[in-house]
């Protein structure tokens, strides 16, 4: 059985939209508050670029993609660049492992957020 290129494209359209509408609904179960204040479309579209910004960094589980997003919704839109300590931790998207960088994030955002992260 041979999967034309089309037909692959179709499966593909269906699993990223799958991935969108549950991150949404993490986001939206986890994050209520900054979910509504964002609006429903923008919210939508924050998730669909996120999961495409969290690729580009080499996070490809659903587990690191979601987690991105959440820094997202928290921090921020800008927070990759806004943030000194998530332009050094991203910057090692070649060198890296995905799942060591994810944690280095998540770290460093939880010492921003508890306001101990001096830069």
């Amino acid at each position: 059985m041979l999967i034309r290129k089309d037909q692959l494209e179709v499966f593909e359209n269906y699993a990223r939209a799958e991935l969108e509408r549950r991150i949404f609904a993490h986001v939206s179960k986890f994050f209520p508050k900054e979910i509504s204040e964002l609006g429903t479309d923008t919210a939508r579209r924050l998730v669909h670029d996120g999961i495409r910004y969290a690729q580009a960094f080499r996070f490809v589980s659903e587990g690191n993609i979601c987690k991105y997003v959440d820094l997202l919704v928290v921090l921020g839109s800008d927070f990759a660049t806004r943030f000194g300590w998530a332009r050094n931790v991203l910057a090692e998207v070649n060198s890296s492992d995905p799942d060591d960088m994810m944690s280095r994030l998540l770290l460093a955002a939880d010492e921003e957020l508890r306001g101990n992260n001096h830069e």
